[in-house]
Order: structure tokens, then sequence, then C-alpha cells
């Protein structure tokens, strides 16, 4: 993880005047700026300097909790520590390069307090059905809308199509086992070969596997594996019997969406408390490992706990409710709200 910080801090460096300039500048016409990913901070500082209204928007916890620690960069839990590392980071990216260079352009304006700060309203991206507000927020400040649409359970397909190819192989037999690791580094390809192979051989599925930024992995098996680059997900895990993958909180939200069980084999950051909220939930193994340190032998196991009676059930009962929200409208209508309040 310090390592990945630092490799970040690098190459965003030479670039810090510029992207601050650019910041400003942008939020100088609008009537309200949203901050997103790891740059609220300096969102927030601008909005408040130039006089706007301001909105977070997040797809992982941001605010302070006692239930767990802040995921993008303490992946495990800390007990009654949690608090403590979402005010380490806040603490930290509101002295990082860009923050301090956006206060320079500013004429030196000051950090924001911590009530300020506190009190800003942050909308969080993910099923309340799959993880409910902590009792610890406060509701008027951070709020969780949910991500899709009711219709589209999914994320929406818009024009989008399935390969004649996935179509095919998934007329050919049972719904088959979705595996993808999206744009993670997978350590040793070797292994998950193997994993893919044992599940077939062992359980008796037919796997998909969906290559994303691996492309050294290609393996076909007549009616059994079928590899290809890339596939929607709203279309094709609703036609899957489980989804197997590295945690990102946008599969994770189609996964569950597409009321199938989840196994996640996290690499980093957030998708270790994806892992875990899965596991609470009963739409998963309630433990799994790394996708680095996984076996076929355990991965084995985690599909076969995944495809229990159980699983299935609880996964079935959790998509449907998930379908139901609008995250949509629930963010647009607390944006309205923040705008004319």
């Amino acid at each position: 993880m310090m390592k990945l910080a630092k490799l970040m801090r690098d190459t965003m460096l030479p670039h810090v005047d510029t992207i601050a300039r650019t910041f400003i500048e942008m939020c100088k016409e609008v009537d309200l700026v949203i901050g997103t990913g790891l740059h609220q901070a300096e969102a927030f500082i601008i909005a408040k300097k130039l006089g706007k209204k301001y909105v977070g928007v997040s797809l992982q916890p941001v605010i302070a909790t006692r239930e767990f620690s802040f995921s993008l960069i303490f992946p495990n839990v800390f007990g009654w520590l949690n608090r403590m590392s979402y005010h380490l980071f806040d603490f930290m990216s509101a002295r990082s390069d860009l923050a301090k260079r956006v206060r320079e352009l500013l004429g030196g304006v000051r950090l924001p307090s911590t009530r300020e700060w506190e009190k800003r309203v942050v909308l969080h991206a993910f099923s309340p059905s799959l993880l409910p507000p902590p009792p610890d927020w406060n509701e008027e400040c951070a709020k969780v809308v949910g991500c899709f649409e009711p219709t589209t359970g999914g994320g929406g397909s818009g024009t989008a199509k399935l390969s004649h190819e996935v179509e095919a192989f998934l007329e050919r037999g049972d719904p088959p086992l979705y595996v993808g690791f999206g744009s993670m580094p997978i350590p040793n390809t070797e292994v998950v070969e193997k994993m893919i192979n044992a599940v077939v051989d062992e359980l008796g599925v037919r796997v998909i596997f969906c290559q994303g930024w691996c492309k050294s992995i290609c393996m076909q098996r007549e009616g059994k594996i079928l590899t290809v680059a890339s596939a929607p997900h709203s279309l094709l895990l609703p036609r899957c019997i489980a989804a197997v993958h590295h945690g990102g909180a946008g599969t994770t939200a189609s996964s569950t969406a597409a009321g199938i069980p989840t196994v996640i084999l996290p690499v980093l950051m957030d998708q270790y408390l994806w892992a875990d909220i899965v596991g609470r939930r009963g739409v998963g193994p309630k433990h799994t490992c790394p996708l680095r340190k996984v076996t076929p032998s355990a991965f084995v196991d985690y599909v076969r706990e995944a495809l229990s009676p159980s699983c299935l059930r609880h996964a079935r009962e959790l998509g449907l409710s998930i379908q139901r929200e609008n995250g949509v409208v629930n963010a647009c209508n607390e944006i309205s709200m923040a705008l004319h309040t």
C-alpha cells in the first residue's frame, strides 16, 4: 500500500500546479462543487473559498464510524481505533501536495475546521440494502443513496450486447460461474488457471473468465470454460450462477444487484471491506483470502459455500431489494436540495 501511495505521489507531483490551477478555474463559474474520490478535501477547500455549495460523492464509506476502518487506506479492522483511521486520512488528505498548492493559489486560505468538515454532505453511492448507514453516522450529512436505477438492476445496459460467442456458451448449458479481476494485477496466472480447472472438475460448474487487463490467461474447454476479453456485467451476471472477482465497488454492486452469490478475492484498498460485507450479509463465503494467497483447494471451498442454498437464497433476496432502489433519482434529489438550501 505504501508503494502504491508513493507511486501515485511521484506520478502526480510534476503536475500539481497545473491540476490545482485548472481545478480552481473550473469551479469559478459553477453554483455547486461535487467532490469525488481521494480529492474531496481540495474540492471542499475551493468551494468554501469561492462561496460555492458543496456535495461529496463516494463509492466507499468516508465518514468516520466505529463499525469499520477507513477502507481506502486501512484494510484491517482496528476495533475502537476505527474512527481514528478516518480522522488520520482526513488529516493527511488536507495536507497533500495538491491541497497545499490549492490553498497557496487561493491566497493562503486556512484548512477547514473539524466541525466544518464533519458537517459536509456526502452521498454514498452504494446500496443501503448491502451496507446500511452505520448507526453513528449523522443522517443529515452522511447519506447512502444507492447506485442504480431500479429498471436496470445492475447499472443499465444501454446499447451494449453480449457477443454471439457468449450467447452461444450460455445457451449450451447451466448458468456458468463468472470469474474476472478487472484491472487488478494477477500475481500468479498459473494458480488462477488451476483454480478455474479445479472448480470445473470438482464442482461440475461451467466458467466464463473475463480477462480484463490480464490477457495472458486464455483458457478454453469445450462447453466448460470460455475466456472473453470483456462483457457487460449488467447483461452477463444475471445469467450466471455466481460471480468471483476482486471486490471493486462497481463490480460488487453489479454482482449483488444481479441477485447471485459473490466470492471476493481482494487485492487492495476497499476490496477487503466489500469481501467482509458480502460475508456478513450471507451472500458469499463468510471469509476469503487475498487473491495473492488463494489456493485451488481453498477456491473450490469458497465457491462451494457460495453455491449453498442459504447463500443462493440470500443473494436472490438482496438482488431484488437492490433492484427496487433508485440511487440515481435519490442522488439528484439530494444534490438539488443542497443547491437550493
